[in-house]
């Protein structure tokens, strides 16, 4: 006996691109129809459903509670199927398919988190990993940078962030290393935007407490700004260690003031937040398991 689809699930691939991409017009050109089409689907939809899906203005489309409901519920489902196609396969051990993996911050995503993907990638040639920024739907891996994880998510630890001050060995010839917080006051020094204020540092050993106060340091709100001036030997800087990491490693850049620290420091912890185990591919696990390993550095 044949079944009809029922088009509040044949749908749903049309609803995700519409809410992936904020408009019925880039969704049509994904799925490769026209837009009438899109809207049609949408309407047969909700007509099965009884309720909208979207909320739409002259200006904004979003999902309503129902919509996003019905979102999470096809996601949870399609995980749970990839990863009984893998085992079915008997594949568990070997990496295929499509991961999508967010991260909100533009530096990080850049200088850490781009190089390891695309080593592990063409380590893997059936994989594809797919990096996006703010606007990405369903991501397998979610990265942030945050104090706490959110509690209805499973989470890993991927490392810690600290914050320290960096100069290239060329500024620091020609300017000197100061071994003192006071000693800041005759640098040249860049901080990022958040930190334009006076900043408390600690002694490690001791527990004093200096303030620092950055009245002619240039500022920026863009991370990546702050670093390259850094790197570039045109100032000392205040950078997370996920941008200096690399640089110090390879003589680029070296901390300065190691016995101090920064009294009150931004969110501290770089987290992985991704579906449960039971629920993830072999392909997500993997990239998991790398990203940690990558991660390591920021002990």
């Amino acid at each position: 006996m044949k079944h009809r689809a029922d088009p509040s699930l044949q749908y749903l691939s049309t609803l995700a691109a519409i809410a992936s991409h904020g408009s019925f017009s880039r969704a049509a050109e994904e799925l490769g129809l026209n837009r009438a089409a899109v809207s049609k689907r949408i309407a047969a939809m909700e007509r099965a459903l009884g309720v909208a899906v979207l909320e739409r203005t002259t200006r904004h489309i979003a999902l309503t509670p129902a919509g996003r409901k019905l979102l999470e519920g096809h996601e949870e489902a399609e995980m749970l199927l990839l990863a009984a196609v893998d085992e079915a396969r008997g594949t568990m051990s070997s990496l295929r398919g499509s991961v999508r993996v967010r991260c909100e911050d533009a530096s990080l995503a850049v200088h850490l988190i781009a190089p390891a993907l695309f080593d592990f990638t063409h380590a893997s040639p059936g994989l594809q990993v797919d990096l996006c920024g703010g606007a990405c739907l369903a991501p397998d891996i979610d990265l942030h940078i945050i104090d706490e994880p959110p509690m209805d998510r499973s989470v890993r630890v991927l490392g810690r962030i600290s914050w320290r001050f960096y100069a290239s060995e060329g500024y620091l010839a020609r300017h000197g290393v100061p071994t003192t917080p006071q000693a800041l006051a005759q640098q040249r020094f860049v901080v990022p935007a958040s930190h334009d204020r006076p900043v408390p540092l600690v002694h490690e050993a001791s527990g004093r407490v200096v303030v620092v106060r950055p009245d002619s340091a240039m500022t920026s709100d863009i991370l990546g700004v702050v670093f390259e001036l850094v790197k570039r030997g045109e100032s000392l800087g205040l950078l997370p260690n996920y941008l200096a990491c690399g640089a110090t490693a390879a003589g680029a850049l070296r901390p300065v003031l190691t016995d101090w620290r920064l009294q009150h420091l931004p969110p501290d912890t770089l987290y992985a937040v991704h579906a449960p185990a039971r629920y993830q591919r072999a392909a997500t696990r993997a990239i998991l398991d790398h990203l940690a390993s990558v991660c390591a550095v920021l002990a």
